[in-house]
């Protein structure tokens, strides 16, 4: 088992109320994130140039135009404040439209949330996960899509979005019957997506983003993977982006859905994130292999976990001055 003499600090874990009942089963651990940065870049899709629209940005500094595993090693901190992980993890980010006017919607505590699940959904720890490669990358959902195509399953499974106030309204796309995402103890509205965990072995194709990954079919290890995917199983990956929809209400009713997604979509079915790993080598393989199942709670792990309180300064690439969707 790898061990460490360091400290552990522990993070929060939502209530019951703010987190979707998928992260609530088996072996997980969380890590909560403010944006690195917010720009017009996405290295998978568009490398070395400006991409179509807008992305939060979370993890290593070193991130840019152009990602590999070896530049990612060149982060000086990460947004994570976990050392072992200097992996980037970026989304579209989410405007207000009235009058023909885009107010960009901040982004709210926590802002961004991972979880890693590895779980057999019996509360055990599945040994049969691997951990990701050097230079692995992988994306989830599809900018171009506009309305559910059969692929999301049912809502909170691969995307969801819900409404974290009185009524929890949710929905596969941007959700509507409210008029205020305030809550009695967290509020806001956010956006849940899973990445798909099984792998053919092949690098990914930004001409095919999805190809070289699938869904599982069940939480039954290897067995659980569908056929042509079962060259790994890593852990699953899924993140919450959380919206600070306040300083809006009262300015729509409940049957209108005011949220475009910079990318220009007012549905929400468009919403996508994408993933670029860089966790230090063997050491996901080695949590693996210790049978330990956290739950969550990170005061389990202080035999690895290891914190930095130093966290990097936002700085921009691309001039987002005159950035905004466009309505379709």
């Amino acid at each position: 088992m790898w061990t460490s003499s360091f400290n552990v600090r522990v993070l929060a874990v939502l209530p019951a109320l703010a987190a979707p009942a998928l992260a609530q089963h088996g072996a997980y651990f969380t890590m909560g994130s403010p944006a690195l940065v917010t720009e017009s870049l996405d290295p998978l899709l568009n490398p070395g140039t400006q991409s179509a629209h807008v992305h939060s940005v979370v993890g290593g500094s070193a991130f840019g135009p152009t990602m590999d595993f070896a530049l990612t090693q060149t982060s000086k901190c990460t947004t994570f404040g976990v050392t072992v992980d200097n992996s980037n993890y970026w989304m579209p980010t989410v405007y207000f439209h009235k009058n023909g006017k885009f107010t960009l919607v901040p982004e709210a505590s926590p802002k961004h949330k991972v979880y890693y699940k590895y779980g057999k959904g019996d509360n055990t720890p599945d040994l049969e996960r691997s951990e990701f490669p050097q230079n692995f990358r992988m994306m989830s959902g599809d900018s171009y899509l506009r309305s559910d195509d059969g692929s999301f399953g049912s809502a909170g499974n691969q995307l969801n979005w819900q409404c974290h106030g009185s009524g929890n309204q949710r929905a596969t796309g941007f959700p509507k019957g409210f008029t205020s995402c305030s809550g009695n103890y967290v509020g806001g509205l956010a956006a849940t997506m899973r990445f798909p965990s099984c792998w053919n072995g092949q690098d990914f194709n930004p001409a095919q983003p999805m190809a070289h990954m699938a869904f599982p079919i069940n939480q039954d290890g290897m067995a659980g993977c569908p056929e042509g995917f079962k060259k790994a199983r890593f852990p699953e990956i899924m993140m919450e982006y959380w919206l600070d929809v306040s300083q809006f209400d009262g300015q729509y009713s409940a049957d209108e859905v005011p949220w475009v997604i910079s990318n220009g979509d007012p549905t929400g079915y468009g919403f996508h994130m994408d993933f670029l790993n860089k966790w230090t080598h063997c050491f996901v393989q080695n949590l693996l292999a210790s049978n330990d199942s956290f739950h969550g709670r990170l005061n389990y792990c202080d035999h690895w976990w290891l914190f930095s309180s130093q966290f990097p300064a936002a700085r921009e690439i691309v001039d987002e001055r005159s950035s905004k969707p466009k309505p379709e």
